[in-house]
């Protein structure tokens, strides 16, 4: 990924990731609001961030299965513009607020 998605392909990266989350999922949890955002690590490359607010049964959210986004969703996401690892981050609707979205997660150091 070569600097900022434009607002289309962040679009179309959502509908990817609410699809994949459809299929899995059906009815039983909804995910809304999905949004796509592009960061910087560390090492000032940019990379993909996926915010997923979802409202239902967290039980059912397998990680082993949502960390495998990326893996099931490559092909899709490199049309998009997508070329590096996304992260995720799934949010209960009941923990969302104004403040969520702008703590960003740092590396563990010890």
């Amino acid at each position: 990924m070569d600097g900022e998605l434009t607002d289309e392909q962040k679009n179309r990266v959502a509908d990817i990731i609410r699809s994949d989350l459809n299929d899995r999922f059906g009815e039983r949890i909804q995910f809304d609001p999905i949004t796509v955002t592009t960061r910087t690590d560390e090492f000032g490359d940019p990379y993909c961030h996926i915010r997923v607010v979802y409202d239902g049964d967290e039980d059912l959210l397998d990680p082993a299965w949502l960390n495998g986004f990326y893996r099931r969703n490559i092909l899709a996401l490199k049309e998009c513009g997508v070329t590096d690892v996304t992260t995720e981050t799934y949010i209960d609707r009941t923990e969302d607020s104004d403040w969520s979205e702008l703590v960003q997660a740092t590396p563990y150091v010890e």
